[in-house]
């Protein structure tokens, strides 16, 4: 195995220290988000060496990275009043340079500085860390800034047309912006929080504009170097200021005592569940062309109520249901996922969407369910405190052993199929193969364990392969920050969805698809996959191998 850089060192010292949330965060965020991750690392590396142990270094490291992000978090963000500077401002940026939009009265559009008031506050230790973290090219601009700070009128490079809302959450960390060339590329970070502000809620998660072609030699357009140095400190600006935007009440401030995930029906659970068992049976007995045209009718209507799901394939409707759709060409995937949720709430308690109609025209397959509710874990596994994730970690854990518990159906002649025995769909396949318009994206079923790891191999290492012999369990086959539903009050969790890759498959599949689909999460990673599966047996040797197998990929 190759030797480790001081970057892959200095984050298996963090990931190993053992600090609470979000303190591992915010130190790794100064290795990843440094303008050389290798000159970071060294340094952070040198305190660790210079002091009693590991531990001890890291901790002085985070305590100066806190104390130098606090001075961008209360940094003093001026706004100019100057009529005609904003008049010259206006002109250059006409909407909020943000978000895109345009002034409203609860909201106005405000002149306002880019980069802080830090004058004198950053000395010895936190210069040093700074240099470390950032350029030489980045020293020189807070020297300059630092050196005009005391003028009156600030240059136009350092103030910029935003509403102001957006002026208070861009000094929240909430927004990253880059300058290339004339192109900007503005993202919303993704610490997310129960109280994230409303515009940065309904901004896009990413925009690309062009810099206006409006800026004369006496108005120029905001400096690259301060929104790349305040793009930089985003993410930690937002785990500094994390725990300010927790409400009382959120699974982060208590944990759950309650031992089960599951809650004994009740008596209304049953009536409702047999109304919608005999609403259901009527409805199917209308013709599927009408079914259609009523489902895409409701994903108009569903379109103006609700947000956009996190995924292209998904609509959520009116009435608590949601709507897959795929292309015909795809439609097993689709039927494969009905028959899996079928499956699943018949013989298990598992937490997932009722399936209620499978409908096909002659373009498109349209899976209808029931909606169960929760936000993906992707969206609030940054508020779950250590505690609170570990008990999420035990329910996926117990879902997870029900699902590789089930019993194939003795009928079934293939040993690797999806739910039914028919061909596999899974998109790690499809990477590791080229596309056969013929056999489109579906693969198999496989006879025998040799035959399904003999399409994994690649060309380029064909000495690479897993080998024979793994226990066939079912298979969720895609157990990602998206797929997986918490509820955030409590921090339980609440579903599993998007069944359509689910099968039999050997027993590794589920986990190294889990680091297959997730490999910048590192806390998803360390603390629920590895927790998740370390019952269920070692499978690090068929980690490595699919690891060295994803170089070949696409």
């Amino acid at each position: 195995m190759a030797a480790l850089n001081s970057f892959e060192r200095a984050q298996r010292l963090i990931q190993g220290a053992g600090f609470v949330h979000p303190d591992a965060e915010l130190l790794m965020s100064f290795l990843v988000e440094s303008v050389d991750n290798e000159r970071a690392a060294n340094y952070l590396l040198g305190i660790c060496d210079s002091s009693e142990d590991n531990v001890s270094g890291l901790s002085i490291v985070l305590s100066r990275w806190k104390s130098l992000i606090a001075i961008f978090c209360h940094g003093l963000y001026s706004r100019v009043y100057e009529e005609e500077i904003i008049k010259r401002i206006k002109a250059r940026d006409s909407v909020c340079f943000l978000t895109g939009r345009k002034s409203s009265w609860k909201d106005p559009l405000i002149v306002t500085e880019i980069f802080p008031s830090i004058s004198g506050r950053i000395r010895g230790p936190l210069r040093e860390m700074l240099a470390a973290f950032l350029s030489p090219t980045h020293e020189d601009f807070l020297e300059t800034h630092e050196a005009t700070t005391s003028n009156p009128h600030p240059p136009d490079s350092n103030i910029w047309l935003v509403r102001s809302s957006a002026a208070s959450a861009f000094s929240q960390g909430f927004f990253q912006v880059n300058i290339f060339d004339r192109m900007v590329n503005i993202n919303t970070t993704f610490v997310d929080t129960p109280r994230c502000p409303t515009i940065v809620r309904n901004a896009n998660y990413f925009r690309r504009t062009v810099l206006s072609s409006k800026a004369m030699a006496d108005c120029t357009h905001p400096n690259t170097i301060a929104l790349d140095i305040l793009s930089r400190l985003a993410h930690p600006i937002r785990w500094v200021c994390f725990p300010e935007a927790i409400p009382p009440g959120y699974a982060c401030n208590r944990v759950s005592n309650a031992h089960s995930l599951h809650k004994p029906p009740t008596w209304f659970a049953y009536i409702l569940n047999a109304c919608i068992s005999s609403i259901l049976a009527f409805w199917l007995l209308f013709p599927v062309s009408l079914r259609i045209m009523m489902y895409r009718f409701l994903t108009w209507l569903g379109s103006r109520i609700y947000q956009r799901t996190n995924s292209f394939k998904v609509r959520r409707l009116p009435f608590g249901l949601y709507l897959k759709k795929s292309s015909k060409e795809r439609h097993t995937s689709l039927s494969n996922e009905f028959k899996t949720l079928d499956l699943l709430r018949r013989q298990t308690d598992i937490p997932v969407p009722r399936p209620l109609d499978l409908a096909s025209d002659s373009e498109n397959t349209y899976l209808l369910t029931s909606r169960v509710p929760g936000k993906p874990i992707g969206l609030c596994i940054d508020f779950l405190n250590d505690k609170q994730l570990r008990i999420f970690a035990r329910d996926l854990r117990n879902c997870l052993k029900k699902v590789r518990n089930l019993q194939k159906d003795p009928t079934l002649p293939s040993t690797i199929s999806n739910t039914a025995g028919e061909a596999c769909y899974d998109g790690r396949i499809m990477s590791a193969v080229e596309y056969d318009e013929t056999r489109g994206d579906f693969f198999g079923p496989f006879s025998t364990e040799a035959e399904f790891n003999k399409i994994l191999k690649s060309p380029h290492i064909p000495d690479v392969v897993h080998r024979d012999g793994h226990k066939i369990v079912f298979t969720h086959g895609d157990i990602n920050l998206r797929n997986v539903l918490v509820d955030e009050k409590s921090g339980r969790l609440s579903g599993i969805v998007d069944w359509e890759t689910s099968g039999w498959y050997p027993d590794y599949w589920e986990y190294t698809k889990a680091h297959y689909a997730t490999r910048l999460k590192w806390r998803w990673l360390k603390d629920v996959i590895e927790v998740v599966f370390k019952d269920f047996g070692d499978f690090s040797e068929d980690l490595e191998i699919e690891r060295m197998l994803w170089w070949y990929c696409w």
